[in-house]
C-alpha cells in the first residue's frame, strides 16, 4: 500500500513530502518527487496514519531512500 509521507528535519525545520512506497514495522522505501537531500536522521510523518516515526536513512539511489525506524509510532497532533 502507497501511502504519503512527509518528512521533517528537526535542526532546520524544512519539509519534503514523498511517497511511502514499501513500509513495515522495521523499515520503509521513501519515493521523492525530485532529488532532495534528507540528513541521515529525519522524523517521517505518516499522513493518512497520522503518526510520526524516527528514521534513520540505510541506503540511497536517485529519488528513492530506504530507512530503518528507530522509535515506534507516535501519534502526531499538528495534521489534521
Amino acid at each position: 500500500m502507497v501511502r504519503s509521507g512527509r518528512v521533517t528535519v528537526a535542526r532546520s525545520g524544512e519539509t519534503h513530502d514523498c511517497l511511502i512506497i514499501n513500509m513495515s514495522t522495521m523499515d520503509a522505501k521513501l519515493l521523492f518527487k525530485v532529488d532532495v537531500i534528507v540528513p541521515d536522521e529525519f522524523n517521517l510523518l505518516v499522513i493518512n496514519k497520522i503518526y510520526t516515526r524516527d528514521a534513520v536513512v540505510k541506503w540511497r539511489k536517485g529519488k528513492v531512500v530506504g530507512v530503518y525506524f528507530t522509535s515506534g509510532p507516535v501519534r502526531s497532533h499538528t495534521e489534521k
